[in-house]
Formats: C-alpha cells, sequence, structure tokens
C-alpha cells in the first residue's frame, strides 16, 4: 500500500490562487483548487492526478484531516 497525502497552500500577496498540494514518497504534485469542488474533493482530486502522472491504477480510501491535511491510502489494482 501507498499512502497520499494532500495539502492546502493558501495564496499569497504574489499569488491569489489556492492550490492543493499531494506528496507521497515517490513524488509531489500541485493542483490548483477549484471553486465548483468540495474540500474533499478537490483533496481527492489532487491525488488522482498525483497517481494518474505516476501511472498507479488503484481504489483511493480517505480518510478525514488532521491539522487540515487529508490522507488517501492506495489499495493498488491490477
Amino acid at each position: 500500500m501507498q499512502a497520499i497525502q494532500t495539502r492546502l497552500i493558501l495564496p499569497t500577496a504574489k499569488d491569489t490562487n489556492q492550490y492543493i498540494k499531494a506528496s507521497c514518497d515517490a513524488r509531489t504534485h500541485v493542483v490548483l483548487w477549484l471553486d465548483n469542488v468540495c474540500m474533499e474533493g478537490n483533496h481527492l482530486n489532487a491525488a488522482k492526478e498525483l497517481c494518474a502522472l505516476l501511472g498507479w491504477k488503484y481504489t483511493a480510501i480517505t480518510s478525514g484531516s488532521f491539522g487540515g491535511d487529508f490522507y488517501h491510502t492506495l489499495k493498488w489494482r491490477y
């Protein structure tokens, strides 16, 4: 199993957009926040995009947040 952590990146003075950062041992990927999607949906979307970049096929199990972060445990599909 592999786990992905997603974290909200808040706007700054130079960049007014919000992002979601998806991280695992293999790679990190940053995704633009989508205003028409709920918070959990944005986090799951970032995890899915990271998996797509890595070529992983999986079923994701998303857990609640701790300190604003979400954790997605991946069960591999073959």
